[in-house]
């Protein structure tokens, strides 16, 4: 017989669950019941929190031909509290408009209770990433608002998605920024230095121009 399922959204986070009409149509719902999290791990052209001087957005097309990786759900990064894997296929991972988006089985284990508890009462409510962007695969601008904006063009490996307390990305439902944020950090003294150079350059220019006047 063909199961329905019904869903409570808790901040953009989704617990599935079997349509039970004992169950309450509040936004809490019996966590006995749920069968799996569905969430964004990333969501494109959304900007992230600042990042130690730079802000970050990712592209869409930046996850393309990383999906087929072995990547883990990790609740809040942390490897001893491993909930799903694709290469067990109790993790799915499929990228649509909106971004990354992730979907994994509920284990009947202590970890994977005490994560649905979380995301049932609102006390976990997004998501996060962790990755290495590939080679060329991002680019440093800086607006109109002085902002510095880092846009990831390219992963070259996906990690691990993750419900999380606190995001970079505060749109994401239910990245991991230390692994890469120091390369990130080098990346951006070194996009300093060169707009650095590109004034003394230009100034450089004027003062010869002007000796010439």
């Amino acid at each position: 017989m063909e199961q329905r399922l019904r869903s409570a959204v808790c901040a953009g986070i989704e617990l599935r669950f079997a349509n039970d009409p004992a169950l309450n149509d509040g936004t809490r719902v019996d966590i006995s019941a749920a069968d799996g999290v569905i969430g964004y791990a990333a969501k494109f052209g959304v900007r992230s929190q600042p990042l130690g001087g730079f802000v970050e957005v990712i592209e869409p097309g930046a996850f393309d031909g990383v999906l087929e990786q072995d990547v883990v759900a990790l609740f809040n990064h942390d490897p001893n509290m491993p909930l799903a894997r694709t290469s067990a296929g109790s993790l799915r991972l499929s990228v649509d408009e909106i971004g990354l988006r992730y979907e994994f089985d509920l284990a009947d284990d202590e970890c994977s209770r005490q994560v649905a508890s979380f995301i049932n009462d609102g006390r976990v409510s997004q998501s996060s990433f962790s990755f290495t962007v590939a080679i060329n695969g991002d680019r440093w601008d800086r607006m109109d608002d002085g902002v510095i904006l880092r846009t990831i063009q390219r992963v070259e490996r996906l990690y691990d998605v993750a419900p999380v307390t606190f995001p970079a990305y505060p749109d994401a439902s239910v990245a991991l920024r230390a692994e890469h944020l120091a390369k990130a950090q080098a990346q951006l003294q070194a996009f300093h230095r060169r707009e650095a150079d590109i004034r003394h350059r230009a100034r450089a220019r004027e003062i010869e121009l002007a000796s010439f006047g």
